[in-house]
């Protein structure tokens, strides 16, 4: 079993390394339903929110980590906060990189409930949810049960500045595995 701590991940080209090995990520191999969802959407506009979502995704996480609390993004730590109060919460790992050996993702949270079951929450700062978030979640549950976590339930916390939603979302495991599948036979035939 890989370990997390031997995955490399270059941020500036979004890319995973397991030794020297490249491996696809999650949303590179998702791309065939994320580009269709994203085509009509200005490009300025999505600048805009992937620059907006890394900003309170990094504060989430520093303020997990570090305890600081970044007063550019104070709604939005508010509202986590909140929720994980609210839910009975508690971080296991935050922005947390996996691989099986064959796809690597960041997880954004594993938590644990009040009953001790193990979950997964992925953050979403966008305007609405896309419908192919169980996909997403279904690679995410998949890599973490690979790597040995009890995952027990998979959520989306849609979160803005005054309010969240912390949802639940049923992965669907068997689009991803064909994604999965598909991405793999393209990639194969083109290096033949």
């Amino acid at each position: 079993m890989p370990k997390p701590n031997d995955l490399l991940f270059i941020e500036e080209t979004h890319e995973y390394f397991l030794g020297v090995k490249r491996l696809p990520s999650v949303s590179e191999v998702m791309k065939p339903l994320t580009e269709v969802s994203l085509s009509a959407v200005p490009q300025r506009q999505l600048e805009i929110a992937r620059d907006r979502g890394l900003a309170v995704h990094r504060a989430i996480d520093e303020y997990i980590k570090f305890g600081v609390f970044n007063e550019e993004v104070a709604g939005y730590l508010d509202q986590f906060i909140l929720m994980l109060i609210e839910n009975g919460l508690q971080v296991i790992e935050s922005e947390f990189m996996l691989t099986d050996g064959e796809y690597a993702g960041t997880l954004d949270l594993i938590v644990k409930d009040e009953q001790g079951r193990l979950g997964i929450i992925d953050t979403k700062t966008t305007y609405v949810i896309a419908k192919y978030v169980n996909v997403q979640l279904a690679a995410y549950e998949l890599l973490a049960k690979y790597n040995g976590y009890e995952i027990k339930w998979t959520k989306i916390f849609h979160i803005k500045e005054d309010w969240y939603e912390l949802k639940t979302i049923l992965p669907d495991t068997e689009k991803w595995r064909n994604l999965l599948a598909e991405y793999q036979n393209a990639k194969d035939q083109y290096f033949d």
